[in-house]
């Protein structure tokens, strides 16, 4: 095997976390070389927690435009330009002959250092995979043709991982410069209200058509299968992706069902089905991380026929019932405070009620009203099957004229139950007040008040659907 030419691996990043530790990890595994950097995008703030390692690289957009290069789109920069990094790279460390860069989502389970090598031995610029489908209906494939010629024909290429050589990375850095000031002299003309900045993957591709620059594919070095642009993987499936060379995007479970829900690139209902994409890789989450984000996805769609069957989705895997409480952290407020209140706000301590904390005692206090109430702002309408109060144990008393209302728009309200004014219900002793509906009741806004002049002191309250 020829010597390995002098190379820098690349990580992009825009955060820093715990999965952002684990990928870094995962990358210096497969870098063969000590030269491994991070470079993380300060656009939106200072991330100041990068542990464990010391080379780092800190860019804002302005750093991008201070070198010559378009921000467009605004506010998404080094998303649409992912090569804009590369370049800042580049002139901070001419010594490297290759660059590899690195998106904080990809996964590489072969040798980088084999990669390089193979690069240099066949004197090549770039070696990526190109974008699948169908290049002519490509549709970021507008954005960049007004800056060649006409009928020009290219491949875009996908950037999540991408290794470049210095001569190549040199080459689109001039062209990209170029290119903004053609943008700026108004040499570019369009229609419409999209700004016509080639996104970096139609750029490079653009390029390598137009320079001829020798490449490869990264499938001539692994199985590609699990590499595209979407849909994205949840971390803890990544044990059984090992046979794959190259993996994007791969996510904590979090981001992951965000991105699910988000992207669309298959039907959310697809959870329901093992054997999808979709239900196959929720498999791997926890049903805790998993339950609340579709919940509140189907609620807000109006889909109550989804919540209905993610109920017994979440009854087959075995899920915590409380993942159907959909007052739990949401925000809440009362009629008044007392001096016994835990916060100085109405809010602040109405949220006592909705923090899942169940001792018995009060999760907040109003003060001597007539009549007193509390409210929670669901923040969506959902299919309500049953609202479960806790009393305050020492004094149950008290909340014996509670009434219960509830309204989709803060304006309209029905009331939903009336308690026996003889009767006390319990609490964190087993007994709540547990109100349940033959029918889901829809709303979003659950009031809570006495019918007499008193103050009103619950434990804590759950809506379920």
């Amino acid at each position: 095997m020829p010597e390995t030419p002098l190379y820098a691996v690349v990580l992009k990043i825009h955060f820093w976390d715990d999965f952002a530790e684990r990928q870094l990890a995962r990358l210096r595994r497969h870098a063969g070389t000590d030269n491994l950097f991070v470079v993380v995008d300060e656009t939106n703030g200072l991330i100041p927690n990068i542990r464990r390692h010391d080379r780092v690289i800190r860019m804002t957009d302005q750093t991008a435009a201070a070198e010559g290069f378009l921000l467009s789109p605004k506010n998404n920069v080094f998303w649409h330009n992912t090569d804009y990094q590369l370049y800042h790279f580049i002139d901070l460390f001419p010594q490297f002959a290759y660059i590899v860069t690195v998106e904080y989502d990809f996964v590489v389970n072969v040798d980088i250092a084999n990669i390089v090598q193979t690069m240099a031995a066949r004197s090549l610029d770039f070696i990526g995979e190109p974008l699948r489908g169908d290049p002519a209906t490509w549709p970021w494939r507008k954005f960049t043709t007004p800056y060649y010629p006409e009928n020009f024909d290219f491949v875009g290429r996908l950037l999540c991982f991408a290794v470049f050589s210095r001569t190549f990375a040199l080459q689109l850095q001039a062209s990209r410069r170029d290119h903004a000031n053609r943008f700026l002299n108004h040499e570019i003309t369009h229609t419409g209200t999209d700004s016509p900045w080639p996104i970096s993957e139609g750029f490079v591709g653009a390029e390598i058509a137009r320079l001829g620059a020798p490449t490869m594919t990264l499938a001539e070095f692994g199985d590609v299968t699990a590499y595209d642009w979407a849909p994205a993987r949840p971390e803890p499936q990544l044990p059984e992706l090992s046979a794959f060379a190259f993996i994007h995007p791969l996510l904590d479970v979090p981001r992951f069902i965000r991105s699910s829900l988000k992207l669309k690139v298959n039907n959310p209902e697809d959870i329901f089905n093992p054997r999808s994409f979709l239900g196959g890789a929720a498999m791997h989450c926890d049903t805790q991380s998993l339950i609340p984000p579709f919940l509140r996805y189907f609620a807000s769609q109006g889909n109550f026929e989804a919540v209905a069957r993610l109920r017994l989705y979440a009854e087959q895997r075995g899920a915590d019932p409380a993942v159907f409480n959909v007052a739990r952290g949401k925000p809440a407020t009362q009629s008044s405070t007392s001096d016994h209140s835990r916060a100085q706000t109405t809010s602040g301590d109405a949220a006592g009620a909705v923090n899942g904390v169940i001792d018995g005692s009060f999760g907040f206090h109003t003060g001597l009203d007539a009549p007193p109430w509390w409210c929670v702002d669901l923040e969506a309408l959902y299919p309500v099957r049953e609202i479960r109060v806790y009393n305050r144990l020492d004094v149950p008393h008290r909340a014996r004229s509670l009434i219960a209302a509830s309204s989709e728009d803060m304006i309209a309200w029905t009331i939903r139950y009336r308690h026996p004014p003889d009767e006390n219900f319990g609490g964190a002793d087993g007994r709540p007040l547990a109100i349940r509906f033959p029918e889901p009741i829809t709303m979003r806004f659950l009031r809570l008040q006495l019918a007499v002049r008193e103050v009103l002191h619950l434990d804590e309250v759950e809506v379920l659907v």
